[in-house]
């Protein structure tokens, strides 16, 4: 009985811890596949990540691309714009420029010509007062002795012959010049003639002054032949009106040069023609200095 109990027991028990292998088989089971699933998922969230970082990255290095081949191009760009600026500037301030000298040039040519208008009516004027001068001298001419008239003539005559001849040949030097300068402006727009066209004004102005003083020069020459008044007072009032003539006609021959020179300046190479006109200039003070020499030998003339 005891040993049928066994048996019954032992089957129980065999029937039993099948089941029970069994049922700890599936609880393992199930827990592996839990723990695949989370890494499986963990798995997938760490490839998101990386995907994103990846994609992350990519963008950075194409920004970064990007950045290196816009940021030249923004510099040219940028170059360019102040390069036009600059141009536009430049070219507004060379206008300017242009338009002041054309005014001056302008100014300098309505002075010109006024002074040129003043010095014929003063001329004109001139001539008019030595023609009366003449017409009241040529009564008292015979008082005077003829032989002393004739030497103090002579040498009037050769002073005014001279000076005036200074004179002449200067206007026509300044004549010359300006038609110089004027073809070679026509020749070359961007050359700086203003100075050189002041310089001219001034020796028109010298020319101008030095004229009127010969015209009184003439006057007083006619008083001393008269006899009227001290031969030896007008003769020093001769004298002192000579040597103011024979400065301007200095102070002109100097503009001269000087226009010369401010022309000169702008060229590698000198001209002919400008060598030229200081070579005539250097005979004109030539000239003055016998002029001025000439003093005393009038002075024993007039008192012979």
């Amino acid at each position: 009985m005891l040993y049928k109990k066994l048996i019954v027991l032992l089957v129980a028990l065999a029937l039993a811890l099948p089941g029970g292998a069994f049922a700890e088989e599936d609880g393992t089971t199930t827990n592996t596949t839990e723990d695949k699933k989370e890494v499986e998922h963990r798995d997938k969230k760490l490839k998101d990540v990386q995907l994103i970082d990846a994609q992350k990255i990519k963008t950075l290095q194409d920004r970064q691309k990007d950045a290196l081949q816009t940021k030249p191009q923004e510099k040219r760009d940028e170059f360019n714009k102040k390069l036009e600026e600059r141009k536009l500037d430049s070219q507004k301030k060379a206008d300017e420029a242009r338009e002041k000298a054309q005014d001056r040039i302008e100014k300098a040519d309505e002075k010109r010509d006024a002074i040129k208008d003043k010095l014929e009516d003063r001329q004109d004027k001139i001539r008019d007062r030595a023609s009366t001068t003449r017409d009241r001298i040529e009564e008292k001419r015979e008082k005077f002795n003829e032989q002393r008239k004739a030497r103090v003539r002579a040498f009037f005559k050769r002073m005014f012959t001279r000076i005036e001849a200074g004179f002449e040949r200067t206007s026509n030097l300044i004549e010359r010049l300006e038609s110089r300068i004027a073809k070679l402006e026509e020749n070359n727009p961007n050359i700086q003639t203003e100075e050189a066209k002041t310089f001219l004004l001034e020796a028109e102005v010298n020319v101008a002054a030095g004229l009127d003083t010969l015209a009184k020069i003439e006057v007083l020459a006619e008083d001393v032949v008269s006899g009227d008044d001290d031969p030896h007072l007008v003769f020093e009032e001769v004298k002192a009106l000579l040597r103011s003539a024979v400065q301007d006609l200095r102070d002109a021959h100097e503009s001269i040069k000087n226009a010369i020179r401010s022309i000169k300046a702008q060229f590698d190479r000198p001209d002919e023609g400008d060598d030229d006109a200081e070579d005539v200039i250097e005979d004109e003070n030539e000239d003055e200095d016998d002029d001025s020499s000439d003093d005393g030998t009038a002075t024993s003339t007039i008192t012979n």
